[in-house]
């Protein structure tokens, strides 16, 4: 195709290349998304970063084993919530600790992603960052897979997807916490409860306004009068 001759890109002929075109580049991202599936179904970890408290295998990437250092402090996690620390005292005890975040654990082991939550250069515990980890059953042994998805061939935009819709395969890894350990620490959380986002027109700046301390996104508040507010000092 030369677009420099209006024949080239008006022609019936250009048209029909770029349906055929669009319609391979469609049936190969179901065929790899199929097999993916496949592949999670399976019981591989596919996901390309290793949850904290994990390293994948030398020898095979798609199994996880326990990192012990990182793993300590989730096992550490674990026993303040269940003792019924808040996930903000928890945050703000790992502060006043010193304890390297999972940010900075993973840049420290050479980890190249950089596309964290935080924009600043000071990184450190909140009580979202401390609930995650509380949350995750990865920490029992499973695989999880299919949280998300791209809801558009071709972007990397994506969206929720219903827990019940998830891939859970269970006992493909040794685990950091036991079942009781990590019932008892949900149980001294609120219960989970799964939200459906909020529509975009009405958080048009969702993710943008950030505080000029810490760095970390604002949280927008509705009321009599509209807000964001930082929860960065609950953890220090």
């Amino acid at each position: 195709l030369d677009s420099i001759r209006p024949g080239d890109v008006d022609s019936l002929e250009t048209s029909f290349r770029g349906l055929l075109y669009d319609l391979y580049s469609r049936d190969l991202s179901r065929k790899v998304r199929s097999a993916k599936r496949f592949r999670a179904q399976r019981g591989d970890f596919l996901s390309r970063y290793a949850p904290y408290g994990y390293v994948k295998d030398s020898v095979d990437k798609t199994r996880l084993v326990i990192d012990f250092e990182a793993a300590e402090t989730v096992r550490r996690i674990f026993r303040l919530a269940a003792e019924g620390q808040k996930t903000s005292q928890i945050a703000r005890l790992l502060n006043r600790e010193l304890v390297p975040t999972p940010m900075r654990y993973k840049q420290a082991a050479g980890c190249s992603l950089v596309r964290w939550h935080c924009i600043s250069e000071n990184n450190f515990w909140t009580d979202a960052a401390v609930a995650r980890i509380l949350r995750d059953e990865r920490y029992l042994g499973k695989t999880i897979y299919g949280k998300r998805t791209r809801d558009k061939i071709g972007h990397i935009h994506s969206v929720k997807v219903s827990r019940e819709d998830w891939i859970v395969v269970e006992g493909t890894h040794e685990v950091i916490v036991t079942q009781e350990e990590f019932d008892c620490a949900q149980a001294a959380m609120r219960a989970f409860m799964e939200h459906k986002g909020p529509e975009k027109h009405d958080w048009p700046l969702c993710g943008k306004v950030r505080c000029g301390v810490c760095g970390y996104a604002m949280t927008y508040t509705k009321g009599k009068q509209l807000y964001f507010h930082c929860h960065t000092p609950r953890s220090n």
